[in-house]
Formats: structure tokens, sequence, C-alpha cells
């Protein structure tokens, strides 16, 4: 009510200054997100993935490999559109000139676009 609003946006919440959940002292609260939140109340030695490796780590590895799929699928279909310029008769500089990038961006992306292509198909 202090800060003049009906309720908290769904990604603040408040924090107990204290510790203490029943001091609802207005110096004692803090609006903050989640995240920062989060981190006051998950001390390092409890984050789960600390030390761990790909090696190591099994949880790990899937975790990782999910992320640069994501990634590689991310880098595909952005490198689509060189792709089917390129299919359109367009010349690298052509292409270059359009998508507003050198000549050596084009022909890797086309490379790349045909790498991933192959990896994961349309």
């Amino acid at each position: 009510m202090l800060l003049g609003i009906d309720r908290l946006p769904k990604e603040l919440m408040v924090h107990h200054i204290d510790g203490n959940t029943l001091n609802d002292n207005i110096d004692n609260l803090a609006l903050m997100t989640y995240t920062a939140h989060n981190r006051i109340h998950a001390p390092e030695r409890q984050i789960w993935n600390k030390g761990l490796t790909t090696e190591t780590s099994d949880k790990w590895r899937a975790t990782m490999e999910k992320v640069q799929e994501r990634r590689e699928r991310t880098f595909m279909k952005r490198f689509e559109k060189t792709q089917k310029l390129k299919e359109q008769g367009l010349k690298l500089r052509e292409i270059a000139d359009r998508l507003g990038i050198s000549r050596r961006q084009v022909s890797e992306r086309l490379v790349r676009y045909r790498e991933l292509n192959e990896k994961y198909g349309n």
C-alpha cells in the first residue's frame, strides 16, 4: 500500500531483512526479484552444479548438450535467410549488401547452415 499499488508484479517479492517473517515493519521489508531473493537464501555450497564438469556428471553433460542443441538450432534458423537468398541465385556480394554483413560472413553462414542442416535436418 505504501508503494501505491494494489498488488505486487508477479516477478517481485517481499524479503524480510532480519529473517523474521512476522516483523512487517516497513524498515524490515525489501522488494526484490525472485532471483535476488534466492541468492540470499541459497548459500554457494547449495548450488547444484558447483564444481561439476561434463566429464564428471551425467546430469551436467545432459544439460550442456541441451544448451548446445538449442544454440545450434537458433543459429540454423538465423542462417536460413542467408541460405534462401543463395538459393534465389544471389551472389555473395548481393547477399552481403542485403543483410548488411561482409562476404566472408555470408560464406561462413552458408557453410555453418549446411553443417547444422545435416545434423538436425529440416
